[in-house]
């Protein structure tokens, strides 16, 4: 399983590569009034407009003060860029290196799917972002940022 490793708050998550279209570090995050809680701004990202989805706000973290890097991913019906604190890169892990997500932490969070053993490093968390924004949620994004591109 090849699987992008990225920090927030000191903590290690993952995301498969096979969402990840790119990382990207930006300076211009343009913040959007009425904005969804979670979204912190929009960014053009390569002359694509792409909503900035907060996982420290998401996963009810502690903001922190470093630099942020963004994750550019492509879901179903919308872009988004992930702000990240730091990118650990990109790595193929072992199947006995990965567990399912025990099912008695998945009822509120079922976008976390997996816990990966880093070793030394610890544990990732391992985040399905097609379960992280819905369907639905994705099309709210898709029209957001459609209506802030028109204006």
């Amino acid at each position: 399983m090849e699987i992008v490793i990225f920090r927030l708050n000191g903590q290690a998550y993952g995301m498969e590569i096979d969402f990840l279209e790119g990382i990207e570090e930006l300076d211009n995050v343009t913040p959007v009034a009425r904005a969804p809680k979670f979204i912190s701004g929009i960014v053009n990202v390569r002359g694509e407009i792409v909503p900035v989805f907060d996982l420290e706000e998401k996963f009810m973290l502690e903001h922190s003060d470093l630099q942020k890097k963004y994750l550019l991913v492509r879901l179903d019906r919308a872009a988004v860029c992930l702000a990240v604190d730091e990118v650990d890169g990109m790595k193929t892990f072992d199947d006995g290196d990965v567990i399912d997500m025990p099912e008695m932490f998945t009822e509120e969070t079922d976008y976390f799917t997996k816990v990966i053993n880093l070793g030394n490093k610890g544990l990732a968390l391992v985040i399905a972002p097609d379960m992280l924004i819905p369907c639905g949620e994705q099309d709210d994004i898709s029209e957001f940022v459609s209506k802030e591109t028109q204006a």
